[in-house]
């Protein structure tokens, strides 16, 4: 692992601790732990240095999230669409901007939006992340067995704004098909 030089950053109003390493800038929430897992070269997060255009920060993080293979989506604390990747897009056959302010009621069946619901509310009572197994269908008819993260969607002020949502498909080897 090459040296590292350390310096306190500001970006999107959130103070960062950065290291910059040969290979570029890095940046993340500094702690102890953190710290430790770069320094073993382990996974960390490439983010912006401050002053840097805040369209090209919103391109960057949308192609980003495109190049996520998993559905990525997130919805306000009324279960409306504020956003998601093109994954997201291709399970509904839409494109973003046909998604966004829809409820799960206007994008599915509701014999799955009425779940999809039920998981968001349990998760915004509890506060606290939750994952189940599912089954999605595609509009060409394509199902997929996945396990979806729900966690807190929370704003800059630290007050939670909605649901985050992740799904990963996983090898339905005990689920039955629907």
């Amino acid at each position: 692992m090459p040296s590292v030089t350390e310096k306190t950053l500001r970006t999107v109003g959130v103070s960062f601790r950065g290291y910059i390493p040969a290979q570029g800038l890095t940046m993340f929430p500094c702690d102890k732990q953190q710290r430790a897992n770069l320094m073993q070269g382990l996974p960390y997060v490439y983010i912006l240095a401050a002053g840097a255009n805040p369209i090209a920060q919103l391109e960057t993080i949308a192609t980003a999230m495109n190049s996520i293979p998993d559905i990525i989506f997130y919805k306000d604390t009324q279960g409306i669409c504020r956003g998601g990747n093109t994954a997201w897009s291709n399970l509904l056959g839409k494109p973003l901007d046909q998604l966004i302010g829809k409820s799960d009621l206007d994008l599915f069946p509701e014999v799955m939006a009425k779940p999809f619901q039920s998981y968001d509310k349990a998760m915004l009572a509890s506060g606290k992340p939750t994952r189940n197994n599912e089954w999605l269908v595609y509009l060409n008819g394509k199902k997929v067995y996945v396990e979806t993260l729900k966690t807190p969607w929370i704003g800059k002020d630290g007050k939670v704004v909605g649901v985050l949502g992740v799904c990963h498909e996983i090898k339905p080897d005990f689920a039955i098909k629907p």
